[in-house]
């Protein structure tokens, strides 16, 4: 249902949809684990494990520009 105009639309998943999906989350995951220097204690790698991009773009869209600048 869409909360804005109250209007359904229906749809049907298949198996394969939500075995898509899982394999979606897992690689997710997996991939943010990578940045993880202890994941069990969800610790993340210093700063100078990450490559600093020149591009001022990328930078503008970056949820950690601040971080980025506090590195430099």
């Amino acid at each position: 249902m869409y909360l804005e105009n109250g209007t359904m639309d229906e749809r049907v998943i298949t198996v394969k949809d939500i075995e898509d999906v899982e394999g979606f989350i897992k690689s997710s995951i997996e991939n943010m684990q990578g940045y993880l220097e202890d994941k069990d204690q969800n610790i993340a790698k210093g700063t100078g494990d990450f490559q600093v991009t020149s591009d001022e773009k990328a930078c503008s869209r970056c949820n950690f520009v601040e971080v980025c600048k506090m590195a430099r």
